[in-house]
């Protein structure tokens, strides 16, 4: 519900995967970016969406 709240406003979203949405719902919420867990993106800052 985060990243739909997100696209809503017009702010873009990086999703973490917890189990209860698969990626395509995630997608199709609005989310820019799927990462497994924090230390993914973490690990992959610089090349995320938040890192440019």
């Amino acid at each position: 519900y985060d990243i739909e709240a997100a696209a809503k406003c017009g702010i873009a979203a990086v999703a973490v995967r917890s189990g209860k949405f698969k990626d395509e719902q995630l997608h199709a919420a609005g989310a820019i970016a799927i990462y497994d867990d924090v230390a993914a993106l973490l690990a992959d800052y610089a090349n995320s969406p938040l890192g440019r």
